[in-house]
């Protein structure tokens, strides 16, 4: 289910979020990325060859328009799957793992 974004943007009034990973319908063979933060594409495609996820190379950037912004004025990235009748559940949770120690290892390319 859709969480309502007032919900969202209460829960976190108080906290400092740099970056926002929306998951969106992971029933597909491929993962692929949406983010009107261009600056996070090329990590998130090489993370997801890091960990061999099957995955889409993220070819442009979606407009601001087009991104769900359940924190407003924050990178969101969004995470789906597109293809066949596979389940890509596997492959998100392990780019959110890599993505989650590089983010430990204090890597330049996650905003902080």
């Amino acid at each position: 289910r859709r969480a309502d974004p007032k919900i969202i943007r209460g829960a976190f009034d108080d906290a400092r979020v740099a970056l926002v990973l929306v998951l969106e319908q992971l029933r597909g063979d491929v993962l692929n990325f949406e983010s009107a933060n261009g600056d996070l594409i090329p990590a998130l495609d090489f993370y997801a060859q890091k960990v061999g996820a099957r995955y889409e190379v993220t070819r442009q950037t979606a407009s601001i328009a087009r991104m769900a912004a359940p924190l407003p004025f924050t990178k969101t990235v969004a995470m789906g799957a597109t293809g066949g009748t596979g389940d890509a559940r596997s492959d998100v949770v392990a780019v959110v793992g890599y993505l989650a120690g590089r983010h430990a290892l204090r890597a330049p390319e996650l905003p902080r």
